[in-house]
C-alpha cells in the first residue's frame, strides 16, 4: 500500500515537472515583434575571436542565409520558453518590402537544440531581401511540423480595418 501511494505521488509528480508537447503549447502567444535593420557586428562576442565560430549564447538565431549576419530582423517575443515547443516547430514569414506588390515568404525551422530563452531573431539576411529596406507590410505564423497553427502576430498594415481602409483590406487582399 505504500509503496503504491509513493509511486503515484513521483508520477504525479513527475508529470508535472515534464509536460508534454500538447500542454506546452497550448496558449502560445507572440507577445510582441521588433523589426530591425542590424549589421553583423551585433553578433560578435568575445568568444568567436578565441574560437573562430560563432556564438548564440542563450539566443537563437535563424537566417535565410546562414553565412551572412547582416540584414533585416524579426524579434519575435513569446509568451513561453522555446525549449517547450514541439519538435520541428515551423516559423512561417510572410511580407511586403517597398518598390515591389510581391509578397514574399521565409519559412524558419526551430533547431532541435532549444536555449531556455522567450525570444527568436528571425533574419532576412541574403542580400536581395536585405537590400530592399524594412518591410512595410508582415505577418509572422508560428506551427507544428504537421502545419496546425499555434500563433500568430502581423503588423498593422498587413491586414487593415475596415472602415479605416474604406473598402480596402490591406496586404491581405492579395493572397
Amino acid at each position: 500500500m505504500r509503496q503504491s501511494c509513493a509511486a503515484a505521488v513521483c508520477s504525479a509528480f513527475l508529470l508535472l515537472l515534464c509536460p508534454s508537447e500538447s500542454i506546452a503549447d497550448e496558449g502560445l502567444k507572440v507577445e510582441k515583434v521588433r523589426v530591425q535593420s542590424m549589421e553583423a557586428k551585433a553578433f560578435f562576442r568575445i568568444a568567436e575571436y578565441f574560437t573562430g565560430r560563432e556564438h548564440f549564447g542563450k539566443r537563437v538565431i535563424l537566417r535565410s542565409d546562414p553565412e551572412q549576419r547582416a540584414g533585416i530582423y524579426f524579434v519575435v517575443y513569446l509568451n513561453r520558453k522555446i525549449e517547450k515547443l514541439p519538435s520541428g516547430t515551423l516559423f512561417e514569414l510572410e511580407f511586403l518590402q517597398p518598390g515591389t506588390s510581391r509578397l514574399r515568404r521565409q519559412d524558419f525551422v526551430l533547431p532541435e537544440i532549444r536555449k531556455s530563452t522567450d525570444v527568436v531573431f528571425l533574419g532576412l539576411t541574403d542580400s536581395e531581401q536585405a537590400e530592399r529596406g524594412l518591410p512595410v507590410a508582415w505577418r509572422i505564423r508560428v506551427g507544428k511540423a504537421d502545419g496546425e497553427k499555434l500563433a500568430e502576430y502581423k503588423s498593422y498594415l498587413w491586414e487593415l480595418p475596415q472602415e479605416e481602409s474604406r473598402g480596402r483590406q490591406g496586404v491581405a487582399s492579395l493572397e
